[in-house]
């Protein structure tokens, strides 16, 4: 599976460290401290089949960048994953409305994550 994921995450070391896993695991990685860089490399055409963002981060929260996602055509399409320590539920019907394809709560196994992406694209 050659399938590029798109990781918006602020931590550093978290964001090397879900990278170095999804590439161990076969797919091509697009690494993102911000939703700012997320949205250049998207408009530079790095278009990826699947995003995995985080919701806090201080230049604009994931749910912004979700929207502008969602506002493009050429970008609609694509499954999101939003990967936060934020509750599900009070964010249920914020991401529901956005059409996000899954909500993983921090902290978790990066197996998990490896899992929830391989089902989403599983029939991509």
């Amino acid at each position: 599976m050659n399938k590029r994921i798109l990781i918006v995450e602020d931590t550093a070391d978290l964001l090397q460290t879900l990278s170095e896993f999804l590439v161990m695991e076969g797919f091509t990685v697009i690494s993102c401290l911000s939703a700012k860089l997320a949205i250049e490399r998207l408009e530079q055409g790095e278009i990826p089949d699947l995003i995995v963002t985080d919701l806090s981060m201080p230049d604009m929260d994931g749910f912004q960048l979700i929207e502008r996602i969602r506002g493009s055509k050429s970008l609609d399409h694509i499954p999101i994953i939003i990967f936060s320590a934020r509750s599900f539920h009070e964010n249920q019907a914020r991401a529901a409305s956005l059409g996000v394809a899954k909500h993983i709560k921090k902290p978790c196994a990066p197996d998990e994550l490896v899992f929830s992406i391989m089902e989403i694209l599983k029939d991509k």
